[in-house]
């Protein structure tokens, strides 16, 4: 039985967005490319990269430092500032890959 809102489609949009969000938490914008959105899904690919790589290399200073402004943070800390610049993009690609399921793709 269909609820309020669910047409005959609504059961492939919720497995196409589970898809795209899924795609995107293992590798971020692979979701976008999935929808249709090659341009937008490259660039955070190419965000995802850079900000692995720069939460890797803050990561590394934070650690090696010892910085007197954390010094209140403990290791646990320290990785999950480090690593922030990634969870955000992380984050966005899964939540946008999802929404952008739901509509339709670009022409």
């Amino acid at each position: 039985m269909l609820r309020v809102g669910e047409g005959p489609g609504y059961a492939r949009k919720r497995r196409r967005a589970l898809a795209a969000a899924l795609l995107s938490a293992a590798v971020p914008g692979i979701g976008q490319i999935f929808v249709g959105r090659s341009i937008k899904g490259l660039g955070l690919v190419s965000a995802a990269a850079f900000a692995l790589v720069l939460s890797i290399w803050a990561h590394g200073v934070l650690a090696v430092s010892g910085h007197q402004a954390l010094s209140w943070a403990g290791d646990g800390a320290r990785t999950v500032l480090a690593f922030l610049p990634y969870i955000t993009v992380w984050s966005f690609s899964v939540a946008d890959a999802a929404a952008a399921a739901g509509r339709e793709a670009p022409r």
